[in-house]
C-alpha cells in the first residue's frame, strides 16, 4: 500500500464516482478502479458497493475514512508548522477546546495574540475532551484544552488550570448578599446542575449528598455559560468556573460569591505526543496561562469569588 491508494480511496470517498476521483486527483480513471482493487486486495477488505454506477462505501470503508482523515489532517498541521517556520507572520495556528474556554477567555488570549503576532491566524474548534484528544493525535490542531477525568498521558502537560467552584446566584436572590455561600445552604434553593459523570468527576455530587436528601434540579446542562444564563434569568442557583464566570461579570441578574466548601475544577494545556509546538504554538501556551491569570483576578476584584 502506498500514498496513491489512499489518493485514490479518499477522492472516491469524497465524490463516490470514478469519474469526479479521477478529475480530482488528476489521474484517469482506469488508474481509480485499478488503485481500489488493489487497496481492497492489499487490505483484505471490500470497501465499495457496486450500486448502479455508484460507490456506495461500506461500514469498513466509513472507519477507514475516519482514519484516513485524520491523517490528512496531520499533513496539513505540517504544512502550516512549515509556513510558520518560513513566515511566521502569515501562518495559521490551530488550537482546539472546551467550549466554556471559547468565549471571553479566547478572546481575551486572542487579543494579545494579534498584538504580538500581527497577521498570523488562529483557527479555534471546540467540541469535548476526547473530540480534542482526537485531534491532538491526529495533529489537527497544535495546542489543546481538555478537562481533567481524561486520560492524557500521552501528550504532553503543559500547564493545569485550577479553579474553585463559584456559586452563581441570580440578583435580589436571599443568598447574593451574603459574602460567601456554604453547600448546605445551596442545595436548598432549585439548583442548575451538569451532567451526572461531570458532577460526580468533580466530586460536586457526593458533597451534596451530604447535606440534602432531595435536591431541586432546577435544569442540567453541558456547560459554565448555560448556567449562568439560567441563572441570569432567576431558574436557579449554580457552581461554576471562574473561565465561565468571567463572561457574565457585567450580565445583569447575575452575581458570583465564593464556595466555602473546596470543589475545583481541574482543566489541562496540552500538545501533542512527540511533537514540540511552532514558534506560534509556544506564544500561544504562554498567553493563555496569562490570560487564565488575568481571568481569576477579574472575577476576585469584581465579586470576591
Amino acid at each position: 500500500m502506498d500514498f496513491r491508494h489512499i489518493d485514490a480511496f479518499r477522492a472516491l470517498m469524497l465524490t463516490r464516482t470514478t469519474t469526479n476521483a479521477a478529475a480530482l486527483i488528476g489521474i484517469s480513471q482506469s488508474a481509480i478502479s485499478r488503485l481500489l482493487a488493489e487497496l481492497e486486495s492489499l487490505t483484505n477488505l471490500t470497501l465499495f458497493d457496486r450500486q448502479r454506477g455508484r460507490l456506495e462505501p461500506t461500514r469498513e470503508a466509513q472507519l477507514f475514512f475516519e482514519e484516513v482523515q485524520r491523517r490528512y489532517a496531520g499533513l496539513e498541521y505540517l504544512r502550516e508548522f512549515a509556513l510558520q517556520l518560513s513566515s511566521p507572520k502569515s501562518a495559521t495556528l490551530r488550537i482546539g477546546g472546551l467550549v466554556t474556554y471559547s468565549f471571553g477567555f479566547f478572546g481575551l488570549a486572542m487579543a494579545e495574540f494579534r498584538r504580538r503576532h500581527g497577521q498570523a491566524k488562529v483557527i479555534l474548534t471546540t467540541g469535548s475532551s476526547e473530540e480534542i484528544r482526537n485531534q491532538l493525535l491526529g495533529r489537527s490542531v497544535e495546542v489543546g484544552i481538555v478537562a481533567a477525568g481524561r486520560d492524557i498521558s500521552q501528550f504532553q502537560q503543559r500547564f493545569e488550570f485550577v479553579q474553585p467552584a463559584i456559586c452563581a446566584i441570580p440578583t435580589g436572590h436571599p443568598l447574593a448578599g451574603q459574602r460567601s455561600i456554604a453547600l448546605s445552604e445551596l442545595v436548598r434553593h432549585p439548583f442548575i446542575a451538569y451532567r451526572e459523570a461531570d458532577m460526580v468527576r468533580w466530586g460536586v455530587m457526593q458533597k451534596m449528598a451530604e447535606h440534602a436528601k432531595h435536591i431541586d434540579i432546577a435544569a442540567t446542562v453541558s456547560f459554565a455559560p448555560n448556567v449562568c444564563a439560567l441563572v441570569s434569568q432567576g431558574v436557579g442557583v449554580g457552581l461554576v468556573q471562574a473561565i465561565g464566570a468571567y463572561d457574565y461579570l457585567n450580565t445583569p441578574g447575575i452575581v458570583f460569591r465564593p464556595l466555602e466548601e473546596d470543589i475545583r475544577f481541574h482543566t489541562y494545556l496540552v500538545t501533542p505526543p512527540d511533537a514540540a509546538p511552532s514558534v506560534l504554538g509556544e506564544s500561544m501556551i504562554q498567553i493563555l496561562q496569562q490570560a487564565f491569570d488575568s481571568v481569576l483576578q477579574a472575577v476576585r476584584d469584581q465579586h470576591g469569588a
